[in-house]
């Protein structure tokens, strides 16, 4: 495949996934902001509880299978066979020792609901099974339209019942329900649209060689998922439940807002950087999309700090106002949370697993140390040191990126705050607005406009290259 067709490629697939990842949030935003206005602030806290250990779970399918077929470099359908019929019956002996530990993570949490809520939504584990390899083909073949087609409509039947579910009295069972049926319309569908034949062709020998690699996604995705998370299960324990529903809506505005700029870049990225993984101009092609990736990202998450609490206020009430700081401390860890993944996006399409987890081993300990000393405290400095180990994180990820690929964190900070100059000065335009006596909506409306403005406006007076570049794709797509 030629550079240009390459680029083609890489282009739609970003827009694709990018319509993707925005139309299924906005509906998840929309439907969540109901939600949180008829549930209580302790089902949500139960909630994250059970959804984390489900996660827990499906990571170690999602990452180790489906991350190691996309990787792989030459591939066949056998392999996909193979994966498929190894993932299900692990998905199974997955599910089995979560039903068997429900009744016991219940009585720990002092919340009989999590022994029943968990044996339903375990069962997401053995549809993700099915899910990770008809990912990994979609991905494998830059099929991103019909990944949109899918996902999208099963997003917005999944939270029409969840509503229904919330106003007539079900509580955490309308969260549940919500991601299960999600999950399994999506899988449903993805079957007729993948257009993979599936057999029960199975090698053992193509599950050893992709397992090689796998292994290693598969144990770093599970220790990432754990101590990213950890955090919330030590305030559901140490606090309450109702702390945890304020930790965990706090970071949903911001995890919404990442999950669409990292998911479209680490779907779209892997695939691509697989296939240039022994191109020499690799490093113009990721220095280039850090730079924009910056642009866009910094302004976002200053922005949505400053915002928080009008934004809380409008949207959630009163009764929500207690997760603005976790709100503001999330936006930050986010901000350089998107550079760390652009990072270890490109240590795994050099196919580096072993060099991936052994780094992830030493940022592990690292975090430890720091979740150590932060749990003596209070759950906001709990929160607070996320930030301190996503900076950790980035100084040993971008080592490795140096180490593969020549590309060094002084140059990636200087492609990265090529534009933050405008970022301040919005952010200093939005603070001062934030300043002036008005109604909350009236505020949280003049404050994003103001933004929008200064920031836009800025860029084309200093005839920002990052956002021409932009114009420029947009355009090509029109």
């Amino acid at each position: 495949m030629n550079d240009n067709s390459l680029k083609i490629r890489f282009i739609q697939g970003i827009l694709w996934k990018f319509f993707e990842r925005i139309g299924s949030q906005l509906v998840c935003f929309i439907s969540s902001i109901i939600m949180a206005r008829i549930l209580l602030p302790n089902e949500f806290g139960a909630f994250y509880i059970i959804s984390f250990l489900v996660s827990l779970f499906s990571i170690l399918i999602l990452n180790g299978v489906g991350g190691a077929l996309i990787q792989k470099k030459d591939i066949e359908d056998d392999d996909f066979n193979t994966m498929l019929i190894f993932s299900f019956f692990f998905s199974c002996f997955l599910y089995l020792i979560l039903f068997v530990l429900s009744p016991f993570i219940a009585i720990f949490y002092n919340e009989p609901v999590i022994s029943c809520a968990l044996k339903i939504l375990g069962i997401v584990v053995i549809i993700n099974s099915l899910y990770s390899i008809q990912s990994a083909y979609i991905s494998r073949k830059l099929h991103f339209k019909r990944a949109f087609l899918v996902s999208l409509p099963s997003t917005i039947v999944s939270y029409v019942i969840a509503i229904y579910m919330a106003y007539s009295g079900y509580g955490i069972y309308s969260l549940i329900f919500q991601n299960l049926i999600s999950c399994g319309l999506i899988s449903f569908f993805l079957c007729f649209v993948s257009k993979w034949n599936f057999s029960l062709n199975f090698s053992f020998d193509r599950l050893l060689s992709i397992l090689s690699f796998g292994k290693y996604l598969m144990v770093t995705g599970f220790l990432g998922i754990f101590f990213n998370e950890v955090r919330g299960l030590v305030i559901g324990g140490k606090f309450s439940t109702e702390e945890l529903g304020y930790y965990n809506r706090g970071a949903s505005f911001p995890n919404i807002v990442s999950s669409n700029f990292d998911g479209v870049i680490t779907s779209v990225l892997f695939p691509i950087l697989s296939q240039k993984q022994y191109d020499s101009n690799i490093i113009l092609f990721v220095k280039k999309l850090i730079s924009c990736e910056s642009y866009v990202i910094f302004p976002v998450f200053v922005g949505l700090a400053l915002i928080a609490e009008p934004l809380v206020q409008v949207l959630l009430t009163e009764k929500w106002i207690s997760c603005v700081p976790f709100f503001q401390i999330f936006c930050f860890q986010h901000l350089i949370g998107i550079l760390n993944s652009t990072n270890l996006v490109i240590i795994k399409s050099k196919g580096a697993g072993k060099l991936f987890l052994q780094l992830d081993i030493i940022k592990k300990a690292v975090i430890l140390i720091i979740f150590s000393f932060t749990v003596l405290f209070s759950s906001k400095i709990i929160a607070m040191g996320a930030i301190l180990c996503e900076i950790v994180a980035l100084v040993f990820n971008s080592a490795a990126t140096f180490k593969l690929i020549g590309y060094s964190l002084y140059e990636q900070m200087k492609d990265a705050f090529f534009s933050v100059h405008l970022t301040v000065i919005m952010g200093i335009v939005v603070f001062f607005i934030g300043c002036i006596s008005v109604d909350h909506i009236f505020l949280l409306l003049f404050q994003i406009a103001g933004g929008i403005v200064s920031y836009v406006g800025l860029s084309f007076l200093t005839y920002n290259k990052c956002f021409f570049t932009l114009l420029t794709l947009l355009k090509m797509r029109g």
